[in-house]
């Protein structure tokens, strides 16, 4: 399946929580940040079921835009964020716009340009 989801390449990490699940939202730094308000509960029984780490993607370019504003992504570039399309498998679909997956189904991953999405 493929999904895609914003997050530090360096790191990992996404925009509500750090690699380890730890709540670190990076909305507070973004000057329009699209889903600042969206609830993230911390929900082991679900980002940390059968002892992994689960990470969160969007299962469209479409839904993506749901989420992030353009202006959003061009800052979330300026802080070391890029946009990423992964080819994933074993996946667990949360809700019509969050698939979860873990690192070891990540049969390729991807960096695409912004304007891909945002134009």
């Amino acid at each position: 399946m493929i999904v895609y989801r914003v997050e530090n390449p360096k790191k990992g990490e996404g925009l509500w929580r750090d690699f380890e699940g730890n709540l670190n939202p990076v909305f507070d730094k973004l000057s329009e940040g699209l889903s600042r308000s969206l609830p993230m509960p911390h929900t082991p029984e679900v980002y940390k079921a059968d002892g992994k780490s689960w990470f969160s993607a969007a299962p469209s370019k479409e839904t993506l835009k749901h989420w992030f504003s353009k202006q959003d992504v061009i800052e979330l570039l300026q802080l070391g964020y890029g946009v990423f399309e992964f080819d994933i498998e074993n996946e667990r679909n949360i809700s019509d716009f969050e698939i979860i997956f873990t690192r070891d189904n990540i049969k390729r991953q991807t960096e695409i340009n912004m304007n891909e999405i945002w134009e």
